[in-house]
């Protein structure tokens, strides 16, 4: 199982974000990344498919807490080969919640991802995922989470608690 600290926030103006990204030192662009997440009725966690243009088709079971502090994620990435066919059969067991669609901008800090979203009907957003392993514990996660949230001018009341998901159900 995979774990990484995560941290999202609105953001008021994407390209100037973009600008500040690119200027870090030691940062890497790798994509620019259409997704569509869907969203399953599970009762507990979440449950996505993401079709990728970058990564390709990939089944996303996570647990993960809501606030808008920094926390932690606890997730299992399983490649799927016939999407359409998982799609059918998800649909009839679980049913669908939600359908996210999204462009992001992957870029990588060490080992934090960074993603400047774009999110249809929700507006733009940025989103650290600070992946932990063994050199990179979640103190370590954190504390680079709060150096690049001062970087980039993030403020308190910029953050979100929720996935896209919810915000999408919710507004």
């Amino acid at each position: 199982m995979g774990m990484n600290i995560e941290l999202k926030a609105r953001l008021s103006n994407l390209q100037d974000t973009k600008r500040k990204v690119e200027a870090l030192e030691n940062i890497r662009f790798e994509a620019d990344d259409r997704q569509t997440d869907t969203f399953y009725n599970i009762p507990r966690g979440r449950l996505k498919l993401r079709e990728s243009t970058f990564y390709g088709n990939i089944l996303i079971p996570y647990l993960r807490v809501d606030n808008s502090a920094a926390k932690q994620s606890d997730y299992t990435l399983i490649e799927v080969k016939y999407p359409e066919a998982l799609k059918r059969l998800f649909i009839e067991m679980f049913g669908i919640k939600i359908i996210v669609k999204k462009r992001r901008l992957i870029y990588l800090y060490e080992n934090v991802r960074i993603h400047l979203d774009r999110v249809e009907h929700l507006g733009d957003f940025l989103e650290f995922e600070a992946v932990l392993d063994g050199k990179n514990n979640a103190e370590n996660g954190r504390r680079k989470i709060a150096f690049l949230r001062a970087q980039l001018n993030i403020n308190d009341e910029d953050l979100v608690s929720t996935a896209y998901a919810d915000l999408i159900l919710h507004r």
